[in-house]
């Protein structure tokens, strides 16, 4: 695994780097409650590849002394329900990446790049007291303390798999004792106070009125424009103390949102600006980056390059901005050009998933190129890998290409070695020819 950014977008559309093809997963009974899906049995080849032809197009490799066209470096997200009975057990065979969760708790862990191997964890089966809303007091019933799951419940099991050998693909599910519904809706409510699904934001018992319209919630979405007094600095604004968080209508809503009053006297609370501000008098002052209104780049409330102030003006040309946070290391998903990162910018993004990028990615042999899509290293010296089309007469890798006696030099020619011809007795060599007398390179005195 590269890196935490580079991971957490495994799972999250980003059309710049995967694409979310939706389909189905059919497990067959085998018997009583028990249901597997088995990619030795179900597929032709035994090869796990559910979006063959679709997404980047399928590749060529090599595996198991054969020849096999499979799109097969992808990740897979399975979501099911099931009815807790208790004793349900899960089975995976296969590789490599799989993480199975029940209710938002981990349940089963095989996360890794691994060949072939085999998994599994069960419910518990016991019992537990849990409060009788119908009747009051406390009822006992079957129940899995460690993921939150009660007898009859309905909850989310969730797998997570990634295929990261596109030359061998093993997948073998299976759930035995998971009863799922046959039918089942499940969605978020605004108003709830949780934020969850597509909400933005969420105020308990205020969705439309006078509390949410004037905090910027509306619906469980940001206003726009911005809203100034909830402590937000958004927009157009240079600041927010927050101030309708210190009247009583506001205060528990703003807790709820994690808003706050935070005194600050340069700013005028109800117009969001400074009261100082020297920002549009045409001199470039202290602290300010530019102070132009002609200059479409220049925010005229700020005096701060649009660039870098943390949000995306797209009408300026700006396609992300994570203000400080804007840098050409690869490390964030924004350059300091305000751009997205793209296989062809020439920067290695570790965030977007790229292992290289040298602006051309056309497969060029040498250290340091790269291939289309920016997923895999060019063939150079030093890879491991014999490329005799290009010169190479070995390579054992670049922290083995050390020149040794018998090994290999840095630029993948043979080091000096018995039988090349040349008495290299710095190594202990006598000769190095075809003389019957010469053995191994020692002369043999008869």
């Amino acid at each position: 695994m590269l890196c935490g950014k580079a991971f957490a977008k495994w799972y999250r559309d980003d059309s710049r780097i995967n694409m979310n093809i939706p389909g189905k997963l059919k497990l067959t009974k085998e018997s009583g409650k028990k249901y597997v899906y088995n990619a030795k049995t179900a597929t032709s080849d035994q090869y796990f590849a559910p979006i063959d032809g679709q997404g980047f197009g399928n590749v060529t490799h090599s595996a198991n002394n054969a020849v096999v066209n499979h799109n097969g470096n992808y990740t897979t997200e399975i979501s099911t329900y099931f009815q807790y009975k208790g004793g349900e057990q899960l089975n995976f065979n296969g590789d490599d990446d799989l993480w199975v969760f029940i209710n938002g708790k981990l349940f089963l862990d095989m996360g890794g790049y691994h060949a072939e191997v085999e998994g599994w964890n069960t419910l518990a089966n016991g019992t537990c007291s849990s409060p009788d809303k119908k009747n009051g007091g406390t009822v006992s019933r079957k129940c899995d303390e460690r993921y939150g799951i009660y007898e009859n419940g309905l909850y989310e099991l969730k797998v997570f798999h990634a295929e990261r050998e596109a030359s061998g693909s093993n997948f073998k599910l299976t759930l035995d004792g998971f009863i799922n519904p046959s039918s089942v809706s499940c969605s978020s409510a605004c108003g709830d106070g949780i934020v969850a699904s597509g909400e933005e934001c969420d105020i308990k018992d205020h969705t439309n009125d006078s509390v949410a319209q004037n905090l910027g919630c509306v619906n469980c979405k940001w206003k726009t424009p911005n809203t100034c007094g909830n402590g937000r600095i958004e927009g157009s604004e240079a600041c927010d103390t927050g101030y309708l968080c210190k009247q009583d209508a506001y205060r528990a809503a703003c807790a709820a949102l994690g808003l706050s009053f935070v005194e600050n006297t340069r700013c005028d609370e109800t117009r969001c600006k400074y009261y100082d501000t020297l920002c549009g008098n045409g001199n470039v002052d202290a602290g300010e980056d530019c102070d132009s209104s002609s200059d479409p780049l220049c925010n005229p409330n700020t005096c701060k390059w649009y660039c870098g102030d943390g949000i995306i003006q797209s009408n300026k040309g700006e396609e992300c901005d994570a203000g400080s946070g804007n840098n050409d290391d690869g490390s964030t998903d924004c350059t300091t050009k305000c751009k997205l990162p793209t296989c062809g910018d020439g920067i290695v993004s570790l965030y977007a998933g790229e292992i290289c990028d040298d602006g051309v990615n056309n497969g060029t042999y040498g250290e340091g190129k790269c291939m289309a899509g920016c997923v895999r290293t060019a063939p150079f010296c030093g890879d491991g890998k014999l490329q005799s089309e290009h010169g190479e007469k070995c390579d054992l890798g670049k922290s083995r290409n050390t020149g040794a006696y018998g090994g290999c030099n840095a630029d993948c020619t043979m080091a000096p070695r018995c039988g090349d011809g040349h008495p290299d007795t710095e190594f202990g060599e006598e000769c190095d020819d075809d003389a019957a007398n010469c053995v191994n390179c020692k002369i043999q005195v008869n």
